[in-house]
């Protein structure tokens, strides 16, 4: 386990074990939690906005109501995961591994895949530009599409 206080008061808690750790609620913006072990947490009402998560096990952990928006969730296992009320909603993934995710943000929707993050309309325009007539190009259309039709059943705001 590696834990860092920065000057900025940023923590790095990469490769921590928090199995089933209460942090209900917890301002963890910014954090740095990539590897971390935190299957079966409690992280209902939490903030991790921005947060780097990449390759934490999440498994059966509760984030209800959790604010997600922008967090860093590749290869993240979300498995069994609540996420009831957190602004995401999981999308499926490529063929190549990309995970497609929507996030709810105070400037609207947002699609992640991989180190993208866009409006819809930008993440229609980049995959109908860079993946034109591809595998991926419709792969990735398709998700955005079903993140849209997830999002709509949720009650989200489209614009």
């Amino acid at each position: 386990m590696k834990i860092i206080q920065l000057d900025t008061g940023k923590v790095l808690w990469e490769g921590v074990n928090l199995i089933r750790a209460s942090l209900s609620g917890a301002s963890l913006t910014r954090a740095s939690l990539s590897g971390a072990s935190l299957s079966g947490a409690s992280l209902s009402g939490a903030s991790l906005t921005y947060a780097n998560l990449s390759g934490a096990s999440l498994s059966g952990a509760n984030l209800s109501g959790a604010s997600l928006s922008g967090a860093n969730l590749t290869r993240a296992s979300l498995s069994g995961a609540n996420l009831t009320y957190a602004n995401l909603i999981v999308g499926g993934q490529r063929s190549d591994g990309y995970r497609f995710l929507l996030f709810k943000t105070l400037e609207g929707l947002r699609v992640s895949a991989g180190c993208r993050y866009f409006s819809i309309s930008d993440a229609k325009k980049h995959w109908r530009t860079t993946r034109k007539g591809t595998q991926l190009g419709k792969e990735s259309l398709a998700l955005v599409a079903h993140l849209i039709a997830m999002a709509k059943i949720a009650g989200w705001e489209i614009r």
